[in-house]
């Protein structure tokens, strides 16, 4: 071997060296820094911690909101551990700190840790103040937020489905349960289940009863129906014959026609009547005077 080869040899295997103390050292620093953000995050914000039932989608440098604005992040997700809920029952927790920046000190001490969800796999933690007078403001004890304290969370709802939601549904499920309990209840109840029945009875005959009238009020209209037909027919016929006798009376034929369109029986009429009203007259005279003078009888 050369004296170049040996030299080529030696700075390739001083690059290699290098290059795998790099290597080394950058994997190094990955370790070393990876819990910076969080390390100093602890340095400058004060952490608490909320307890849940489940915590899907939370772990470490979730957003923590309050009244929509970024306050913190977690920095720690613990492993769901057994604890008494007040009720002589125990359930597991998670328990999730939070740090939250020291220049949000004025958080309500008595504010609701809710666990929100973005999607199936995401998700983020809310703060939600209550409404409050300021006596009760100033009831409360610690007033804001402290290091160190434990606060109980909620599990909400996601952002297609939102908490108010969830409740509006809790509700009707509750009320429907409660009607189906109620409906069990009076179906149940023995004497229930035979007023039941003789009510479907009730209503079957009312049905076959009511079958029964629709089939007379067809029938009954079916033969007033043929009834109307024969009277329109005898009526249409009646008044065929009223209009022949209206022409024949127009047209001046039989006793009647003439009585009112030949103007000179009515005048004879006319002068009978003058004449028969004279004659009348004159039999009234001869009347009087006899009965005034009496009759005069000869005999020979």
């Amino acid at each position: 071997m050369s004296d170049y080869e040996r030299i080529q040899n030696r700075r390739n295997m001083i690059v290699g060296a290098f290059v795998i103390i790099g290597l080394v050292v950058f994997v190094y620093m990955v370790f070393l820094f990876r819990d910076m953000p969080i390390a100093m995050t602890k340095v400058t914000s004060y952490t608490v911690r909320a307890k849940f039932e489940y915590a899907p989608g939370i772990q470490t440098d979730t957003p923590v909101k309050y009244c929509g604005y970024n306050i913190g992040r977690v920095t720690e997700v613990s492993p769901p551990s057994l604890e008494s809920n007040g009720k002589g029952q125990f359930v597991n927790r998670v328990t999730v700190t939070i740090a939250i920046q020291k220049k949000y000190d004025d958080i309500p001490s008595n504010v609701e840790v809710e666990l929100a969800r973005k999607s199936l796999s995401s998700g983020y933690i809310e703060f939600k103040s209550k409404p409050m007078t300021a006596q009760e403001i100033e009831a409360l004890n610690p007033k804001y937020l402290q290091q160190g304290m434990i606060l109980a969370g909620t599990n909400g709802g996601s952002e297609f489905l939102p908490k108010d939601m969830q409740d509006k549904f809790n509700v009707l499920f509750e009320k429907v349960s409660l009607l189906l309990d109620n409906v069990n209840t009076v179906v149940g109840d023995k004497e229930n289940q035979q007023n039941l029945k003789n009510s479907l009875a009730n209503l079957s005959k009312a049905t076959e009863e009511s079958i029964s009238t629709l089939q007379q009020i067809r029938e009954f209209s079916a033969a007033g129906k043929t009834t109307m037909l024969t009277v329109n027919e005898e009526l249409g016929e009646t008044l065929i014959e009223m209009q022949r006798l209206l022409y024949k009376i127009n047209s001046g034929e039989g006793t009647v026609g003439k009585l009112i369109n030949d103007d000179r029986l009515y005048e004879n009429l006319l002068n009978s009547s003058e004449e028969l009203k004279e004659a009348l007259a004159g039999m009234k005279k001869t009347f009087n005077k006899t009965s005034e003078k009496g009759i005069k009888v000869s005999v020979f």
